[in-house]
């Protein structure tokens, strides 16, 4: 299985267009790229720009801004709550 496969496989664009809608209201935009798709956001006023990137690390593993994760839905998820909890995203 190919990584990009991989990412398809558990709605990882799905889920990071669910972000971007519930979280962010549309303030994000998702970029796809070979074995790895990303949220980009900016917060109005500051000039840091965020992300929630998530890379195919092989058929059974992913990496959610760098965190390993199980390459299953609920790894998935797990791994983006972790990375949404961290005081960057505050």
């Amino acid at each position: 299985m190919e990584t990009g496969d991989v990412l398809k496989r558990i709605q990882t664009r799905r889920y990071l267009e669910e972000v971007n809608t519930y979280i962010l209201h549309g303030a994000g935009e998702i970029l796809e790229l070979p074995g790895k798709i990303s949220l980009i956001w900016s917060h109005p006023g500051q000039q840091l720009t965020q992300f929630l990137s998530v890379k195919a690390a092989g058929s059974d593993e992913i990496l959610v801004n760098g965190r390993r994760c199980p390459a299953t839905e609920e790894g998935l998820k797990q791994g983006l709550r972790k990375s949404l909890s961290d005081s960057q995203f505050r």
